[in-house]
């Protein structure tokens, strides 16, 4: 079956691996497969084109061309993830029945890779997930980024640390504490936004310098703790 969408044409079609069929969808430079029987032709139609647009806007934004494929599976997985090498992007089953497709998110790290620490390599995504992205996703589930933080700091009685920088390294990756994790990840979209917008006027591709080397001070004009200082007023202020 053919149809053509906003992004270009799209083929949907079965395919034969280990005795599984596959529903493939495709869209520009993007290809979505999934082999869960409950995951429809429609839905993987629908994010093919979400997932082509959202694409082409973050290479926009980042200022790269954007030509690469990508591949995107819908599994039966709980938290989505990237292995950016292979340029693949795997998303869950509920994720994609609930409209909490991380798309912007894992798209952004296709594109960046890892930067020099945590902050900035999940904070860059979760900022153009809030950006360009759709859905409700983590980690503020479609509200604005430092009211939620602030609102989750107060309810889970975790304030928003002087060492914010170091307290988001260290939480992260913590599967153990999904509290502490959900606040690094707000602290660390809320920081790259603040650092992007605010200090660096949208200039996203000088961002990127500070992503793979971390000179805030020859960048920014200021170092990365008299950053966080600054930013973190801004979030206590409300």
């Amino acid at each position: 079956m053919r149809t053509w969408g906003l992004a270009g044409m799209l083929v949907i079609g079965l395919v034969l691996s280990g005795g599984v069929s596959a529903k493939t969808s495709f869209s520009g430079n993007v290809d979505v497969v999934s082999r869960e029987p409950s995951v429809t032709a429609e839905e993987l139609n629908s994010l093919a084109i979400q997932a082509h647009g959202e694409y082409q806007q973050i290479a926009r934004i980042l200022g790269q061309p954007g030509a690469e494929k990508i591949h995107v599976s819908v599994e039966d997985v709980e938290i989505s993830f990237t292995n950016f090498y292979r340029r693949t992007i795997v998303t869950g089953i509920y994720h994609l029945k609930n409209g909490q497709v991380p798309l912007a998110h894992e798209l952004t790290h296709v594109f960046t890779g890892r930067g020099v620490s945590e902050v900035l390599s999940e904070g860059v995504a979760v900022y153009l997930q809030e950006r360009v992205g759709k859905g409700r996703v983590f980690p503020n589930y479609g509200n604005e980024l430092n009211a939620r933080l602030r609102e989750n700091s107060k309810k889970w009685n975790i304030p928003v640390p002087r060492d914010a920088y170091a307290f988001a390294e260290r939480n992260i990756n913590n599967m153990e504490q999904m509290r502490p994790r959900i606040i690094s990840y707000l602290m660390a979209g809320s920081f790259c936004r603040y650092l992007i917008d605010d200090v660096l006027g949208g200039d996203v591709p000088k961002f990127m310098e500070i992503f793979h080397n971390g000179d805030f001070l020859a960048i920014a004009g200021k170092t990365r703790d008299a950053l966080m200082k600054d930013w973190r007023g801004t979030v206590l202020k409300g």
